[in-house]
């Protein structure tokens, strides 16, 4: 009957440093997760400043500080310049 106390406490200690592991874990995980959200809502406001006042239909250039008109393709959706293909 000594056992079972014993092997309790011991199932609690591993238990105890399985929690530690998995909390270690769920920080990167965590801190993962955390660095693209904050590049996503960074570029939103970037977007968000880069397209006031502009009238629709006009994109500004990569590199550039000045619009210009969005090129389009036939079928009316906006054209990469560089891949040279419509974009969604």
């Amino acid at each position: 009957m000594a056992d079972v106390p014993v092997r309790a406490m011991e199932r609690r200690v591993a238990l105890v440093e399985r929690a530690g592991r998995l909390r270690e874990k769920l920080a990167e995980t965590d801190a993962e997760v955390a660095r693209p959200e904050a590049a996503e809502a960074v570029f939103g406001q970037f977007v968000e400043a880069t397209d006031a006042g502009r009238p629709d239909g006009m994109v500004v250039a990569p590199g550039a500080l000045t619009c210009r008109p969005a090129e389009r393709s036939p079928c009316g959706a906006p054209v990469s310049r560089r891949a040279g293909c419509a974009t969604a």
